[in-house]
């Protein structure tokens, strides 16, 4: 009876670690006081508060339908935001969970503890949630589900979450290869169809980097947000954060912010060791074709785009999980296999990524 309840436990292992995993998640919002303060004055919510109140922008989307059906509370406004991200976090790792059910248990310890894993993902929780990055994985997993039998069902989901996406967060734009790539594996039919959507996807991503990157009037909406900072009181008043960014014209801001990071002090060395078992983790994990890797490869624009580096890792390290198929075979099984495995997992435990590569490095954080 013993060894029999013993043997249960070790086949149940994957349901206990992520047990373990997604409790520590809610022990994040339930135990630490200051979590939803963190929330409601971090970077990401401050994403959150632009609309469409100074004209037709990037990333407005939301805030519009937050405070259309908030009644312009400002209670009802940070909890229907919280809610939101909580269910697309929980989506996500939810979809890692089912991603990893047919994989060995070495398999999901990796997934689960590797530097840019789950782990990583929680011990920077405060940074991530109310990311919209998010919901670009959370499309990917939906996409990739079988819940789509015929061609028509998934572009017009595809057409329709793109689109909403792409008024969210218009870096969508380069993720656009690898839905490519993922719809026409389900559907080799090329047809006119298909080739719309894409065109059309495409252009509004370009639209929205380029002509609608500010709004007509930024001093109204900036009006607009700061009296939803004063009624939330928030600790950061005006347009910090995000919205910051939607006054300037200049559209090579961007490469100040991460030349301004090149000032600041790090282990050079340390981070390409990480992109190293990065690029490791594609090869041994991924299992993809060529056209996928080439699809994959354009994520790494991504890290020209801002500083925080260990994010698009985090990113690149998803959708390598979402859209590999890891199959138990002999290379599975095999010494290099393992090895490469443990190292991950002791890296992962071992080091602190943070979310930005210009910055001190944390070993050993437990």
């Amino acid at each position: 009876m013993k060894k029999l309840t013993w043997k249960n436990v070790f086949k149940n292992l994957d349901y206990l670690s992520y047990s373990v995993l997604i409790a520590y998640f809610f022990y994040k919002f339930t135990s630490y006081k200051s979590f939803f303060y963190l929330y409601i004055n971090e970077w990401a919510f401050s994403e959150t508060l632009i609309n469409y109140s100074g004209g037709f922008v990037r990333r407005g989307i939301l805030g519009e339908i937050f405070s259309y059906i908030s009644f312009n509370s400002a209670t009802n406004y940070y909890a229907i935001s919280f809610i939101f991200y909580l269910s697309s976090i929980t989506y996500l790792v939810y979809g890692f969970f089912i991603k990893s059910k047919k994989y060995s248990h070495l398999t999901k310890f990796v997934i689960m503890f590797c530097p840019f894993g789950i782990f990583y993902l929680f011990s920077n929780l405060n940074f991530f949630f109310g990311r919209r990055d998010i919901l670009i994985l959370n499309l990917l997993i939906f996409l990739n589900s079988k819940k789509f039998k015929n061609f028509n069902s998934q572009i017009f989901t595809f057409l329709m979450f793109g689109t909403f996406i792409t008024l969210t967060y218009e870096l969508f734009l380069f993720f656009m290869p690898l839905f490519w790539k993922l719809i026409i594996s389900k559907d080799k039919k090329e047809n006119n169809l298909k080739i719309l959507v894409f065109g059309y996807l495409t252009l509004l991503n370009l639209l929205m980097l380029t002509v609608y990157s500010t709004p007509k009037n930024f001093q109204y909406l900036c009006k607009n947000i700061e009296l939803k900072r004063i009624q939330m009181n928030l600790d950061n008043l005006n347009c910090w954060g995000a919205p910051y960014y939607l006054e300037s014209d200049d559209k090579f801001i961007w490469i100040n912010e991460v030349s301004r990071g090149l000032n600041f002090s790090s282990s050079y060395l340390l981070w390409l060791f990480s992109l190293a078992l990065l690029l490791l983790f594609i090869k041994f994990f991924g299992v993809f074709d060529s056209s996928y890797n080439l699809a994959i490869s354009t994520l790494f624009i991504l890290f020209f785009i801002a500083q925080d580096y260990g994010r698009w890792m985090f990113l690149i390290f998803s959708t390598t999980l979402i859209l590999g198929n890891i199959e138990k075979s002999e290379s599975t099984n095999s010494l290099k296999f393992k090895l490469f495995s443990y190292c991950l997992i002791i890296c992962g435990l071992a080091l602190d990524i943070p979310v930005y590569l210009f910055q001190e490095k944390m070993f050993l954080r437990f």
